[in-house]
């Protein structure tokens, strides 16, 4: 077994775009992945697959899931969505924000730059949209630390119990 360089790691990384209504049963796929590897220690419940699929379909036909694939198979992805403070009216934007409702990568590709370049395009979403862009990470598992620390390196901080990125304007 052959010792990849950083170069090579570079060269093969994960393509990262906009997921594409094709791309629902990969997604779905991805989830199911996700939900094996938490629910030993988290009891999260399985996807109900018919209102997983349409809530997913939504989301894509707004432009707010992003996949990374290689090979032709998804490795990783972040379904996001807009909510609101409960605090303020829903006509009231700046009681909005953006927040992932799925993120994932495949273990193989964590030290790829996968993840990394996935919040890069939700935080240019949320720059976009002029929004602040709200992380949750499950806190469970012996990674956890270390999650922690990568969201802050990527700009956000942490506060309420989710991590934090208030939008950036264009120069």
């Amino acid at each position: 077994m052959s010792t990849q360089t950083s170069q090579d790691r570079r060269q093969a990384a994960p393509d990262v775009s906009l997921a594409e209504p094709g791309d629902i049963v990969g997604l779905l796929e991805t989830m199911r992945k996700a939900h094996a590897l938490l629910s030993a220690d988290m009891p999260f419940p399985e996807p109900d697959v018919p209102y997983c699929m349409q809530a997913m379909l939504d989301q894509i036909a707004m432009g707010h899931v992003f996949v990374a694939r290689s090979g032709g198979r998804i490795v990783g992805v972040i379904a996001l969505a807009v909510h609101r403070w409960p605090w303020t009216a829903p006509s009231n934007t700046a009681g909005h924000y953006l927040t992932n409702e799925h993120f994932w990568v495949d273990p193989v590709y964590r030290r790829w730059g996968t993840a990394r370049r996935l919040l890069g395009e939700a935080a240019r979403l949320s720059d976009g949209l002029g929004i602040p862009l709200m992380i949750d990470m499950s806190s469970g598992g012996a990674d956890a630390p270390l999650k922690d620390r990568f969201v802050k390196t990527q700009g956000f901080m942490y506060v309420g119990g989710k991590h934090f990125r208030a939008p950036r304007k264009a120069h």
